[in-house]
């Protein structure tokens, strides 16, 4: 028994280990930052904003393309929940990135270790919410290329019916 306690400890201390070093690296990039931030978070507020905007861009496309082409609605309804959803996702993720920042214009190592701790803190909420987003941008790729083999079949029988005459 005294094996499988000196086994756990010998675990629990790398655990430790690997945990405290994470914070210092975090501590020192966050300090040498320009931003307040790793660079990893600054990464993930750039991709998810784009991705955001690029969500309201589908919604906005979406709502035209139901008046032009309503044989297209039931593709078109779902592009712009997907849309929705994903931009939801985005936002949430945004909004935890943003508290990730040390925005207090104080560079102190213990502001830098506070932020460095959230960040650790949050990975698995951020991992969460990407592994949804992916899952949701999965889902509105397969809807495109449905929405856009329908379009190319409907041209291509139009092609044949113009080339007969």
């Amino acid at each position: 028994m005294e094996a499988l306690a000196a086994v756990s400890l010998a675990g629990n201390v790398v655990q430790f280990i690997s945990f405290a070093s994470s914070l210092v690296s975090n501590t020192v990039e966050i300090r040498n930052s320009t931003s307040g931030c790793t660079d990893a978070v600054m990464t993930l507020e750039t991709v998810y904003g784009k991705l955001s905007q690029l969500s309201v861009d589908l919604q906005v496309a979406s709502e035209s393309e139901l008046s032009v082409a309503p044989q297209l609605s039931k593709y078109v309804i779902r592009i712009k929940e997907l849309s929705e959803e994903s931009k939801g996702y985005c936002d949430k993720l945004l909004g935890v990135v943003d508290k990730l920042r040390n925005d207090k214009g104080s560079t102190t190592p213990w502001q830098n270790t506070k932020v460095a701790f959230k960040t650790l803190w949050k990975a698995g909420r951020i991992s969460d919410l990407e592994e949804a987003l992916r899952r949701v941008q999965r889902l509105l790729t397969l809807e495109i290329c449905a929405l856009t083999r329908y379009d190319s079949t409907v041209h291509v029988g139009n092609d044949r019916v113009a080339n007969q005459f």
